[in-house]
């Protein structure tokens, strides 16, 4: 794992493996990716073979996407060209989110991040996550768009 590095030796685990889960569950709590910089002859290595598969399937269990660097660099310019307009209703229950995709190309997985003090329900986009951290909600609504295709989102907070 290239950040953070962990070198020598890994402190309070066990092992390596158990190392990198750590930094994957850290990178899962606090919304942060996690880039895998192998040497491919340790980590091809029968001695290693198990522990950077172990790793991998936990990545994988844990809803991690593996992808390039490439195609993270592509998305980030795809989103420069990504808008948003939001609005609130005067009771504050319901959200409206205005999304336009100003690109030649088509933008998959767009995702907004939407912080509630309650249940919500949601038109218009997939929740692909939902958190609750204390009395707040964080709702991860993600959705798809053609070029030049503009989607409304609608979050409707349940009554208490």
């Amino acid at each position: 794992i290239s950040e953070p590095i962990i070198g020598g030796p890994t402190y309070f685990y066990d092992d390596y493996a158990e190392a990198w889960k750590a930094v994957i569950d850290s990178a899962i709590r606090y919304d942060d990716m996690v880039i895998f910089l192998w040497d491919s002859d340790k980590a091809c290595n029968p001695v290693y073979l198990n522990d950077t598969i172990s790793v991998i399937k936990y990545a994988k269990d844990m809803g991690l996407t593996f992808t390039t660097p490439y195609e993270v660099a592509k998305y980030f310019q795809l989103l420069k060209n990504i808008y948003a307009l939001v609005s609130m209703n005067e009771d504050r229950r319901e959200i409206r989110i205005t999304i336009e995709n100003r690109n030649k190309e088509a933008v998959n997985g767009v995702t907004v991040r939407v912080k509630a003090s309650g249940n919500m329900e949601v038109n218009g986009g997939k929740i692909i996550r939902k958190r609750q951290l204390g009395n707040n909600y964080f709702y991860y609504v993600s959705i798809d768009l053609s070029p030049f295709e503009k989607k409304e989102i609608n979050l409707r907070l349940f009554p208490s």
